[in-house]
């Protein structure tokens, strides 16, 4: 009788158990996919505001405050609805923002067609602002440690440097894609590794629920065998 009450009391704290750790694990695993996020910037929003800048006669001081200061979102799975084209990553380099900036006029230039002067105007100095940056920052776009690396052979060449910098460049600039591809496939294998986590962890907890349930089922009809032969 005892063993049979301590049973039906157990029963009777699975019941609320199960369910609960069930909806938490749906929580958790709804949490992840919707709300756990990237740190992102806005192609377009920079990009406008490094425009104006420009256009305001902004000098290289000024793009490097507005770009200090660059609005810093959270970009989820809802978001991938626009197209995860539409945003940089929050640490993307300053050069390829400038860089798309660049593009992005000439992809616009038929709507400068009434006002070519203006067009030409703000080109150069988009121009001029990036011959600039390049010179003061040549590597800006990649990791500290590699950023140190080339820095050391510009210092040492001195006078000589300029004899291979085209070369380094093409380096540095090979070497910052290397970096994209690497920083997205680690991403991705994240996601993936705790993805495969909470599909394990609920399909693991539906498979307990099934066999608590059939064993239940079983002993509810073993009691009532029991209490018929009494009967």
């Amino acid at each position: 009788m005892e063993k049979t009450e301590s049973i039906s009391h157990l029963e009777s704290i699975a019941d609320v158990v199960i369910p609960l750790a069930f909806i938490v694990l749906l929580i958790l695993g709804f949490y992840f996919i919707v709300f756990g996020s990237e740190k992102v910037v806005k192609k377009d929003t920079i990009k406008r505001d490094m425009q104006h800048v420009i256009m305001q006669n902004g000098d290289l001081k000024a793009v490097k405050q507005l770009y200090a200061n660059r609005e810093i979102e959270r970009y989820t799975i809802l978001d991938r609805l626009s197209g995860r084209s539409s945003y940089y990553d929050s640490d993307v380099p300053l050069s390829v923002i400038l860089e798309d900036l660049r593009l992005g006029l000439f992809e616009t230039r038929p709507a400068w067609k009434d006002s070519p002067k203006d067009f030409n105007i703000l080109l150069e100095r988009v121009d001029s602002i990036i011959k600039e940056y390049i010179q003061t920052n040549p590597f800006d776009s990649l990791e500290d440690i590699q950023k140190d690396y080339f820095e050391n052979i510009r210092l040492k060449l001195s006078a000589q440097y300029p004899l291979v910098q085209t070369e380094v460049n093409k380096i540095a600039d090979e070497l910052r894609n290397k970096n994209i591809l690497v920083a997205r496939y680690l991403k991705d294998s994240t996601r993936s590794y705790w993805i495969s986590i909470i599909a394990f962890a609920v399909s693991t907890l539906i498979a307990f629920i099934q066999f608590w349930q059939t064993n239940k089922y079983r002993r509810q009809i073993a009691n009532k065998s029991i209490e018929a032969d009494r009967g």
